[in-house]
Formats: structure tokens, C-alpha cells, sequence
């Protein structure tokens, strides 16, 4: 990719990065008070049993509280500093691991396990004990019989595997193009529910009882279920239309714009260039701008945090070249300025849409997937020293797929 001088390695990265600013602090503090109305909301709500199904692997959101300081994490150090440049737009471009370098990064502490087994065999959730599943920490997708049936199982903060008895059927557009109904924001920000996205409905498994509730949505289109900024609510969506899901009245609302759960989206622009689209916690629009950026194509769902950082999976522009670079773009949306590109630079060596945003360890480390034949990897970006780190190793089941793995961390 023209630009890139990947031989240009730098020992201190961090010198020409700009501060991260904070996203309003009193839009944050507004959103975690709706989330505390919500969670109480919840344990107040009794839901009738239902069926449903899907595939793919998800862990709960990390986005720190407005009224507490997040820790700082431990000091994460890379075998080699990292090699970063600027494309011609301004934005920073760091080079990721290689495939055969991934294995060798030093590891980060995470709430996830170091090896995620999804091939291990799944309790049924009646024989674990009263309260034994106090919090979602993950959740995946298990096929369920030849008819497109999936079977979700929860990872437990134990690091047990839970399958919760429900069977869910593929979602289609208009079109009948089908698709897992999993989105990688249907955890609750506290791990308190999981929403699914079904023809017609939103199903809702929310803990501490274990139940299941079914909201009726006039869409039967609907691919996309997941939880708006500070968990206020959701949004369903189709290619067409989008809906605000009030959890707490088990109703919904249709909204004048498309929207994205996400309070942020990251999508394809006019003349090549990508959007950043700002949505409020009722799934509102409230901006669009222009993002100068080496892009050709948006691939995946943009995950983006409370302290206003963005981050999606996106196709670079070469110019014509013959080989299709990939990369994560991150993007801090009250200062558009502060984006950066991490490029994977061995095309020939990953599939098309390899490597996934997930969710965010803190304010400044993405957590995202890294695909290939071989399996799957759970890595950790620094988006202000440009470091990777490696969290987890997912094998079995989807492992291999670049839609595979989905993480949120509470």
C-alpha cells in the first residue's frame, strides 16, 4: 500500500499520537443513569419462555462508568516497537502483527479465558444451581439441526459453558440473504441480558431468573439486535428501517433514520471517503462527517466506547494493486483528527473481513478478532502506544470464521 514504509520502525510510538479527549461528561453521566433505571427495570420483570437460535462468539462491553476512574491497566510491552507512518490524509498508519507473529505477542490480562474451547460440551441451564449464572461474560452460536436452527450457549464468569434451552432461526433481509442472529452489542454493558434478533421479534434472555421475553417488532427483516450507549435500550434494524426496542415497556418504536446500536458508525461515504454517524442512546441521529481516510469499503459493524472512540473493519485503498489490504480504523469522534489505520500487511495469508472489532478492554484498547484457516485469535490494540497484545485463543466450533467472535467487556 503507497504510504506504508513499513522498514520505518519508531521506539516511542506514542510521541506523535495526540491526546485522547473525553466525550461529554454530562452525556455520559445521563447515560449511566438511564442504565441504572434499566438494570432495576429488569429485575422487576417477569418474561414468559420461548424458542429461538444463531452462531458466532460475543463477551460483554467494557465502557467506564462518567462517575468512577477506570484503572490504569498493566503495562503491556511489544517484542519489537512499531513500525508506524502517515498516509497523505494525515492519518496514522500502524502495522499490525503478521499471522506468524501473533502466537509470539506478550499476553494481556483480560476477563476472558486464554483458551475460549467453544467445542466443550454445554451444561443445560437446569441443572446448574439457583444463581450459579450471575453474569453473561460470552456468548456464541452452536448449530442446531440441518434446517438453519442454532442453539445459543453463554459462557459463565466461572468459565463454564451454559446452554440456556433456546432455539433460534437465521434472519433474512427483503432478498432472503440469511444471517446468524448475534449481533456484537446483544450483551448488556453489565451482562445482565442477551438480546436476539428474530422475523418479527426481539427474544430477550435476562438474568438473575433466567427468563425469556419476546418483543414484537413489525418488521419481519429484522438482522441486527443490540444494546444503545449505557444499555438505555435497543436497536433492531433491517436494511431498510430501524426501530428503538424500550425494554423496560417490551415495545417498539420506528425511527425516521436508519440507525446503528452502536452510539457511533463507521460507513461507506460518497466518492470513497467513510462516514462517522453519531446516534443518541434512543438510537436518534445527531451528526455525520466526512473521515479523510486510505479507505475503500466498511466490512464489519462499528463497536465504539463512552469516552467517544470508534472502531471498525475496513477494506484499504491500493491504488489498483493486486492484493486487498485490510485493516481497523479508529477514529475519536469529538476530534475526527486522532484516527488511526492498523493495517495487516500479509494479505495473501487472511481471508476477506479477517480481522473484526469486538469491544473495548478500556477507553484506549480495542479488543478484536484475528481469522485465518487455522483458528481465530482474540488480540488487544493500544490505540495510543499502537501495541498489539494477545487476550485469548478461540478454537472449535466457528473458530475459524472472521464473523466468529464478538467481545464487550462489563
Amino acid at each position: 500500500m503507497t504510504g506504508i514504509r513499513l522498514g520505518q520502525l519508531m521506539e516511542e510510538a506514542s510521541q506523535h499520537l495526540e491526546d485522547v479527549d473525553l466525550a461529554d461528561p454530562a452525556w455520559a453521566a445521563a447515560v449511566e443513569q438511564r442504565a441504572r433505571r434499566r438494570r432495576a427495570v429488569l429485575r422487576g420483570c417477569a418474561g414468559a419462555a420461548g424458542a429461538a437460535l444463531v452462531v458466532g462468539v460475543l463477551v460483554a462491553r467494557d465502557e467506564p462508568a462518567a462517575d468512577r476512574v477506570t484503572p490504569a491497566p498493566p503495562p503491556v510491552t511489544s517484542p519489537s516497537p512499531v513500525a508506524t507512518d502517515r498516509a497523505t490524509d494525515g492519518t496514522l498508519l500502524v502495522q499490525a502483527p503478521t499471522l506468524a507473529d501473533e502466537a509470539r505477542l506478550p499476553a494481556r490480562g483480560t476477563h476472558l479465558p486464554t483458551e475460549m474451547a467453544l467445542d466443550r460440551t454445554a451444561i443445560p441451564l437446569r441443572e446448574l444451581g439457583e444463581g450459579a449464572l450471575a453474569r453473561i461474560t460470552a456468548a456464541y452460536l452452536r448449530p442446531g439441526d440441518s434446517g438453519g436452527r442454532f442453539r445459543p450457549v453463554l459462557l459463565a464468569q466461572d468459565g463454564r459453558l451454559v446452554d440456556v434451552g433456546l432455539t433460534l432461526r437465521r434472519t433474512a433481509d427483503a432478498e432472503g440473504n440469511a444471517a446468524p442472529p448475534l449481533d456484537r452489542a446483544a450483551i448488556a454493558q453489565d451482562g445482565s441480558a442477551i438480546a436476539f434478533a428474530q422475523p418479527g421479534e426481539v427474544v430477550l434472555f435476562e438474568l438473575p431468573a433466567a427468563t425469556v421475553r419476546r418483543i414484537a417488532i413489525p418488521d419481519q427483516t429484522i438482522q441486527r439486535v443490540g444494546w444503545t450507549a449505557g444499555d438505555t435500550g435497543l436497536v433492531a434494524r433491517s436494511d431498510t428501517q430501524s426501530w428503538f426496542v424500550d425494554v423496560g415497556a417490551g415495545s417498539a418504536t420506528r425511527l425516521s433514520q436508519r440507525a446503528a446500536p452502536s452510539h457511533y458508525e463507521i460507513a461507506a461515504g460518497g466518492g470513497g471517503a467513510p462516514r462517522l454517524l453519531t446516534w443518541d442512546a434512543f438510537g436518534r441521529a445527531t451528526g455525520r462527517e466526512s473521515l479523510p481516510a486510505p479507505v475503500q469499503a466498511v466490512y464489519s459493524n462499528t463497536v465504539g466506547n463512552i469516552v467517544g472512540w470508534a472502531a471498525a473493519g475496513v477494506y484499504l485503498d491500493n491504488q489498483g494493486g493486486t492484493r486487498q489490504y485490510q485493516g481497523i480504523l479508529a477514529v475519536q469522534a469529538d476530534k475526527p483528527s486522532s484516527r488511526r489505520l492498523l493495517v495487516f500487511g500479509d494479505p495473501q495469508s487472511r481471508p476477506k473481513g479477517c480481522c473484526v472489532p469486538l469491544g473495548w478492554l478500556s477507553g484506549h484498547e480495542l479488543l478484536f478478532q484475528s481469522s485465518s484457516a487455522q483458528g481465530s485469535s482474540v488480540l488487544v490494540w493500544d490505540i495510543t502506544s499502537g501495541a498489539v497484545s494477545r487476550a485469548s485463543r478461540v478454537t472449535g466450533g466457528a473458530a475459524g470464521g472472521a464473523d466468529a467472535v464478538a467481545v464487550a467487556i462489563p
